[in-house]
């Protein structure tokens, strides 16, 4: 597309490029007003001299210094017109649709006729491209340049083609998609961002011991654990040593280190031995060991009468005499 390198517009710009009284658009709140204003219009000069040679990025540098300075409608123009020249057709296309809306009856019919035509040359040219992203306060990046953070509170306009879309957020794996934008028409991209896995590392000093993370074995103490973002149990494991169990909450892509000291298990207490002089257990308890086995030898007795056959021969118990 040829830039509208034309007498007429030079001619414009260069006309609009000399001092002239301010308009309710070309005031700005500073210390010293007729200071600011200078420094605009001087700003707006060298865009317009810039322009005029081609240097058309030194020229919106300056374009866009005077109208920080003192936002005005021919530095909106001016602005378009070189943005047009570096072929950003929906800066330009910006531009011309607020100069057009925001100086309604007060634009000249010649630079009416210039904005129209040049919207007309646009249009057909650009495209809209909604992005569609659940999670907040990703940067979205269009063809390598910044283009907004989600939520974007409006679609994009982007020239028709093919464009490359990168959406970068911490803690997420980059998301790149290559989409194709008609002109005139919407493109919807969904995109979805993944969590980057968050590390683990349990250090419990010298000691080797197992981890257990939700109940399931996930390493060793000292090895970096992956494990998808969210609230853990985890569980340290040691031959010797008391278990100790923890909750931790992990973030996407964070790395931690759970830190815990592990406590011996205590020896089992020995039984205590007798003082010398007094009697163990056994000496002390005769009568009870004598009692215990003089009832259980009765209870045998018993136990074989009572099991003794109805045909047996009775027991001859009668002393014989020789």
């Amino acid at each position: 597309m040829r830039p509208p390198h034309t007498p007429f517009l030079l001619a414009l710009l260069l006309a609009l490029s000399q001092p002239s009284p301010t308009t309710a658009q070309e005031t700005a709140p500073a210390p010293d007003p007729t200071d600011t204003l200078a420094e605009a219009q001087a700003r707006y000069a060298a865009g317009a001299d810039h322009y005029a040679r081609g240097d058309y990025p030194a020229a919106l540098l300056e374009f866009d210094r005077s109208y920080q300075l003192v936002p005005s409608l021919r530095v909106l123009f001016a602005r378009a017109l070189c943005r047009h020249a570096l072929a950003d057709l929906p800066g330009a296309a910006q531009d011309l649709r607020r100069y057009l809306a925001e100086g309604g009856d007060a634009v000249p019919p010649d630079l009416r006729r210039q904005a129209d035509t040049l919207l007309a040359e646009i249009s057909p040219n650009l495209g809209r491209l909604a992005v569609e992203l659940a999670e907040p306060d990703a940067d979205l990046f269009l063809d390598g340049r910044l283009v907004g953070t989600s939520p974007l509170p409006d679609d994009l306009e982007t020239t028709a083609g093919r464009h490359l879309l990168e959406i970068r957020k911490d803690g997420f794996t980059p998301a790149r998609l290559e989409l194709s934008v008609r002109g005139g028409e919407r493109t919807v991209a969904n995109v979805t961002l993944v969590p980057r896995p968050a590390v683990l590392r349990v250090l419990t000093g010298d000691a080797p011991a197992a981890v257990l993370v939700d109940g399931r074995p996930a390493g060793t103490a000292g090895d970096e654990i992956e494990l998808p973002p969210g609230s853990h149990r985890v569980r340290i494991e040691a031959p010797g040593f008391d278990p100790i169990e923890r909750d931790v909450e992990l973030h996407p892509g964070s790395a931690e280190s759970l830190a815990v000291v592990l406590v011996p298990v205590p020896p089992p207490t020995p039984a205590p031995e007798p003082a010398a002089g007094q009697p163990g257990l056994g000496e002390r308890y005769w009568w009870l060991w004598t009692t215990l086995g003089a009832a259980a030898l009765a209870g045998a007795v018993a136990a074989g009468i009572l099991l003794w056959p109805d045909d047996a021969p009775a027991a001859d118990w009668s002393w014989r005499m020789r």
